[in-house]
Formats: C-alpha cells, sequence, structure tokens
C-alpha cells in the first residue's frame, strides 16, 4: 500500500509538471503570435462529451454531480478548432472540480443569438457553472492576467501556473469571442465565453424519432435537481411525455400510481435513502402493474459490481453519467428495437471513415502542375478506393473532361499555361457543368483566397499541404459518386515497403521533420522516399532559377518558383523551408528590395541545408534480387545488419525481411544457422534472435566479403 502510495504521488506530480509545460509552451506560441486556429469538420456534441468524460472519475471520486447541457437549437456540425475548443472547457472544468469539493458543475453551451435555416456562422456561448469554494471580488479584475491566482495560497494548495485562464482568455479571443468569470467567495464561479464557428452545410444530423414512439411516456428519476432538469429537456426534445421524480421512494410510487403507464423510466443509481437499484427492483417485481416499464440506470461510473448488481435487478440497460442527446437517444431507440439515425456522429474519426467510405468508387480530375503534389494528392484518393485521372494545367484538364465523365474535379490555383481560375471560368460556362463539384486546391491560404475561389465558380476550396481530414470532409459535402462506381483496389504492402519503412525510420534529414512528410505520405514510406527524390532531383536548380529570373526582372517567375518550392516542401516535412519560400512569394509582390534581398539569401540558406542533407542522406534505390536468385555475402551481410536494428521496435517488419533473404543466408551461413534466427523471431525472443544473426554476420565477414 505504501509503495502504490509514492507511486500515485509521483503520477500526480508528473501530471502536474505536464500541465506546467504545455502551459507555458502554449503561452510561448500565443505570446509570439505562432499559435494558430484551425478550421476543420467536428461535432459538437463530441467535444462536450469527450471533455466531460475526461472527468468523469474525478467527479465521482469527489461526489460532485457533472452534468453537461447541449441547447436544442445548438447546431451540432461545426467547422472550427475542436482541439482549441476542447483545450479552453478542459482548463475551465479542470479549474472547476479542482475547487469544489462538493455540490455541482454543470457544463453548458447555448447559441449567442437566434439561429436561422441558412446561417453560415453561429456564436455559441458557453458556460462551465460550479459550486466551489468562490473568488473572492478583488481576485476577479486580474484573474485573467499571467500567473495570477484566485488567492495566494492556491498555487501551493491546487498546484498549477495560472496561466491556464490567461491561455483561454487568449484562445477564446483567436475564435472572435471573450469570456468573463462571474463569482463570489464561498458562492461558486460561473466562467462564461462565446466563440464563432462555421455550420457545416448538409452534415446537421438530427434525431429523428419513430411516429410510433412520439409521445412515449417516460420518468426521469434523479435527486439532483439539475441532472433531472436536463434529462428531462432532452427526453422532451424526442417529442416524448416526460415526468420527473426526485427520488428512489418517489419514482416507485409515482410508477404504481400513474394513470397511463410509463414505458421507460431513466433511474439514476445513487440517491439517498432508496437507491435506483432498489428502486428498480421494486418496480420490476410489483405484479399489480398494468405494463412493467423498461428500466435504464444511470450512474457517474460504472463499477463492475454496479452493473452485476443492476443485471440482478432486472435492469434493462445502463448509461453512464454524463448522459449527451446522442448517447441518450441510441439507448432508447436500442431498448425499443430501432435503428438511431445519429449511430456515429459522435466520433471525429468515425465521420471521416464515414466520408471515405462514401467517397469510395467515385473518380475523380485531379488538376496539378506538379509531380510531387500530384504523387501526394493521388496517394490519399486512391487509398480511399477513388480513381484519380491526372491533367498537368487548365487546358489538359478542359481535354479530360471532354473525354471522360468525372465525379468532382481537384484544382490547382496556380499553374501555367493556363490556370485553374480561367480553368473553372470556362468549364461554367457550359451547362452540363453547372452542378460539376471543382474544390481548389492552393498552397496561398491567404485571407480573402477563398472568396476569390467562389467568385471564379469553384464550390470549396483546401489548402496544401493536404490536410486529409479537412480534404475527405469537404469532398462529402459536394460529391454524390456515380451509381455505377466500383472502388479501386490499393495495392498491398510487400517486402519492398517493409525495407522502405526500415529506411526511412533510419533518416536523419538536417531541416525534415521525417514524420511529418510521413504522415502527408499516408504513411507509404516507399512514396515518401520517392519524393524526397524527386526534390532533389527536380529542385536542386530552384534557387539559381529564382535569381535568374529576378536578374530579367521577371518577378512573377520568381515568385511562381517561390510558390512551387513553398509547397512541394510541406509535402516532405521541410516544415522550415516552406515557411521561408512562403515568405519570399509574399515579399516578391512589394517593393521592399532590401528586405526581399535578406529573406531570399535566408531562404538560399535553409534551401542549401536541406538539398545537402538529401544528398547524403538519401540512398539511392537498391536493385532486388529477383525470385530464385540468391543474393552475395556482402549484401546479405547489409540486410542482417538492418533486421537486427529494427527488431526492438517493429519485429513483425524484421520477421518479413528475414523471410526475403533466407534462402541465400541457407546457402552462405548453412541451414541451421539461417533457421534459428526465424525460430528465435517466431517465439518473440528478440535476444536470441539477434544473438543468432550476430553469428550469422560473422560468419559472412561482415563488410568485407565479396560479393557475388
Amino acid at each position: 500500500r505504501k509503495q502504490r502510495n509514492y507511486i500515485e504521488k509521483a503520477n500526480r506530480s508528473a501530471e502536474s509538471l505536464l500541465g506546467i509545460i504545455n502551459d507555458i509552451l502554449d503561452f510561448s506560441k500565443i505570446e509570439a503570435g505562432r499559435l494558430e486556429i484551425e478550421n476543420v469538420g467536428f461535432s459538437l456534441l463530441e467535444v462536450m462529451a469527450n471533455v466531460t468524460e475526461m472527468f468523469a472519475y474525478r467527479a465521482h471520486d469527489k461526489d460532485i454531480e457533472l452534468a453537461v447541457s447541449v441547447a436544442d437549437n445548438a447546431p451540432w456540425a461545426l467547422m472550427g478548432d475542436p482541439v482549441r475548443l476542447g483545450q479552453i472547457l478542459i482548463n475551465l472544468v479542470n479549474n472547476a472540480i479542482k475547487f469544489t469539493d462538493q455540490g455541482e458543475i454543470v457544463v453548458s453551451v447555448a447559441p449567442a443569438q437566434d439561429v436561422s435555416v441558412d446561417q453560415e456562422q453561429v456564436a455559441l456561448r458557453f458556460r462551465v457553472k460550479d459550486t466551489g469554494i468562490g473568488i473572492p471580488q478583488e481576485r476577479l479584475e486580474s484573474i485573467f492576467s499571467s500567473f495570477t491566482q484566485a488567492d495566494g495560497s492556491t498555487t501551493r494548495q491546487y498546484g498549477g501556473t495560472g496561466l491556464g485562464l490567461t491561455i483561454c482568455r487568449r484562445l477564446v479571443g483567436l475564435m472572435g469571442g471573450e469570456i468573463e468569470a462571474r463569482s463570489e467567495a464561498g458562492q461558486g464561479s460561473e466562467f462564461v465565453f462565446t466563440a464563432v464557428f462555421g455550420i457545416q452545410p448538409h452534415k446537421e444530423v438530427r434525431p429523428q424519432t419513430p411516429v410510433d414512439l412520439r409521445g412515449l411516456r417516460v420518468l426521469v428519476v434523479d435527486d439532483n435537481a439539475t441532472s433531472r432538469d436536463i434529462l428531462a429537456e432532452i427526453i422532451a426534445s424526442f417529442q416524448m411525455e416526460v415526468d420527473k421524480a426526485r427520488s428512489g421512494e418517489q419514482g416507485v410510487s409515482k410508477v404504481q400510481e400513474a394513470g397511463v403507464p410509463y414505458d421507460l423510466v431513466l433511474m439514476d443509481w445513487k440517491m439517498p435513502g432508496m437507491n435506483g437499484i432498489e428502486a428498480s427492483r421494486r418496480i420490476k417485481q410489483n405484479k399489480s402493474l398494468q405494463q412493467t416499464p423498461l428500466i435504464c440506470l444511470v450512474s457517474a461510473y460504472g463499477r463492475e459490481d454496479l452493473i452485476q448488481q443492476a443485471e440482478k435487478a432486472f435492469i434493462d440497460a445502463f448509461l453512464h453519467k454524463p448522459v449527451n442527446q446522442s448517447l441518450l437517444f441510441d439507448t432508447i431507440m436500442g431498448l425499443f428495437g430501432r435503428e438511431s439515425n445519429l449511430s456515429g456522429i459522435s466520433s471525429a474519426g468515425d465521420e471521416e471513415i464515414q466520408a471515405t467510405e462514401y467517397l469510395r468508387g467515385a473518380h475523380f480530375l485531379l488538376v496539378e502542375d506538379n509531380e510531387i503534389n500530384q504523387e501526394v494528392a493521388r496517394e490519399w484518393l486512391e487509398s480511399s478506393g477513388i480513381s484519380v485521372k491526372v491533367a498537368s494545367n487548365g487546358k489538359e484538364a478542359l481535354q479530360a473532361l471532354e473525354n471522360e465523365t468525372f465525379d468532382a474535379v481537384l484544382m490547382d490555383v496556380q499553374m501555367p499555361e493556363m490556370d485553374g481560375y480561367e480553368a473553372t471560368g470556362h468549364i461554367r460556362q457550359q451547362d452540363k457543368y453547372k452542378d460539376l463539384p471543382i474544390i481548389a486546391m492552393t498552397a496561398h491560404a491567404l485571407k480573402g483566397d477563398r472568396e476569390k475561389c467562389l467568385d471564379a465558380g469553384m464550390n470549396d476550396y483546401v489548402s496544401k499541404p493536404i490536410d486529409p481530414k479537412l480534404l475527405f470532409s469537404v469532398l462529402s459535402q459536394w460529391v454524390k459518386p456515380s451509381e455505377q462506381a466500383s472502388p479501386i483496389q490499393p495495392p498491398k504492402a510487400g517486402k519492398d515497403a517493409d525495407e522502405s519503412m526500415l529506411l526511412v525510420k533510419q533518416l536523419e534529414l538536417p531541416g525534415i521533420d521525417v514524420q511529418e512528410g510521413l504522415f502527408r505520405s499516408n504513411n507509404n514510406a516507399g512514396l515518401y522516399l520517392k519524393l524526397l527524390r524527386s526534390l532533389h532531383r527536380d529542385f536542386s536548380h530552384a534557387m539559381e532559377e529564382l535569381d535568374n529570373a529576378l536578374v530579367s526582372s521577371d518577378t512573377n517567375e520568381a515568385a511562381r518558383i517561390a510558390h512551387s518550392l513553398k509547397g512541394v516542401a510541406a509535402n516532405v516535412g521541410a516544415t522550415e523551408l516552406s515557411a521561408k519560400a512562403a515568405v519570399v512569394e509574399v515579399a516578391l509582390s512589394g517593393q521592399d528590395l532590401a528586405r526581399e534581398a535578406e529573406q531570399i539569401k535566408d531562404l538560399g540558406s535553409e534551401f542549401q541545408k536541406v538539398m545537402l542533407g538529401l544528398e547524403q542522406g538519401i540512398p539511392e534505390p537498391q536493385e532486388q534480387a529477383e525470385p530464385g536468385e540468391l543474393l552475395g555475402r556482402e549484401s546479405t551481410a547489409e540486410k542482417i545488419l538492418q533486421i537486427r536494428d529494427i527488431l526492438d521496435e517493429d519485429l513483425e517488419t524484421g520477421r518479413n525481411m528475414l523471410q526475403d533473404i533466407l534462402p541465400s543466408l541457407r546457402a552462405l551461413v548453412g541451414g541451421d544457422r539461417a533457421d534459428a534466427a526465424q525460430e528465435y523471431m517466431d517465439a518473440f525472443d528478440i535476444d536470441g534472435a539477434v544473438q543468432a544473426l550476430t553469428e550469422a554476420y560473422e560468419v559472412l565477414g561482415g563488410k568485407g566479403g565479396n560479393d557475388g
């Protein structure tokens, strides 16, 4: 027990330190103007659920009621930054739990003004209200200042930096809103903030109660008035009749005395006097009832023994607090044997999967002049079952449209011969293409670019480098795959993929974030290596070409080169190079020649660093032995070293690579020694496998032997 206490204390200290470090890092980013707000599709219910579920155990541990309320007229499908919204709510709820020892915490959201049907944006007002220790009036004015606590002693008693609320205020400001605190010492606190979000068109999914379940009679039994009222409001929004009871005893009486029987009882577990399980047992065992209702037990914490007790009392379902609309609707539909139309809406990951599944079989025209950008976009699309035709400029796109039928066009904006704006204009002039979705792709991402794309006749806009989640979210809003479409099958990964991944994991490239580049390549290591080689091959003279363009006073060409370099650098994870190229691109449109020269020099230094790293760090593609052809001693020894180095972190890849060289290994070092390494791997004995491989390597003489 003493050791466990030490571990728990160490864990709490580590979590506290991590929280302080994260606060300081975020604060530093905000102060430097480097913290950006994303604009992606997300579910409001999911964010609210994630935040409250995170604190459910701590609230239960302190015997605090944690409730969440989403107004019925609040849109659920939003565009904005769910991570930063969650960060604000987490900070506020964390403080509320920290400074509350009894009572309740309520997290609620509602529109700041009435919402119309055709509205594109909404201002939402969030509230986090607690019954905690409160904040003295003299402290309220400075509560959002850096490194300020509500009381000087709270740092020592409760931990933290005092930065959390400062970060909240800055984040709220970046999201177009304001935050304020209302409190009184000893009377609890309420933090209120507003934030502006886009509304996702065609994505709003609301509970559709089947006609025969409308008017269902539901009884909510809960001793906490706030939770009771919130549950009752949600039930009423489902077009069901609802009654309330404030105790187990009153709930049993209401069921007994009801003139019209209840169809469902939502029963809180932890209540004074008669708890929810005992009340449920009495209802289920009452033989005099005209109709025995279904009972759903609601509890803040689903202990295994509690669930077993509920089953013994013949309780029909179990719900965890805090309850949201989606979860409650799904549960009720399941109890009455119906499918929920909300299935899957509460998870961003599920939404992305649904979007890609919906698009499988679609046929896209990709209009992009840069080969690296073409490869990246094709990888993401084809790996999701979408077939792709590539055009290198606007003229080729118009020709392709004459020859084939497409479900959508992904259109780059800056291209030679005919750019995306002009090409879109030509397409929209033809009536047969008036409904064809055209999605702009550009590395500009500057204010006003989206409006410019829409004015040109494009439907929507995604920025480069591609964010796959945002890409598929946008595409699923506009694209309707043709009925006869059949999805393409992505190629299966084989031994080449394993070896490519091994090479990528060993890369150390100055100026390049390999993990970022690998993500941009959809974790396709072979493609990523190809892109790195293309960057080195095709852009090695980019700075020389940019200088020549400036000597010729062709600033448009110089800006085009910087623009292209910006995009391809971002796609391989050379983020600093991409950023410096972006600065030069913008500078070339100005007239400050001295500043422009300084920025080009800065870009040149970063460019040289990246290119030198690629030249020295990227191996040329290795020739593979044909099936039945044996490797020589030196090649086999090199493969053994690669396998040995990867075993600790990726046993499966090591096993696959060993399979490829087993014939050569058996021929060179003998079957027993070769098979020993395989047997150790099959038994998950990494140390044994490493020893066997080392012995085989020594027999081969390492790299001293002759190949062939």
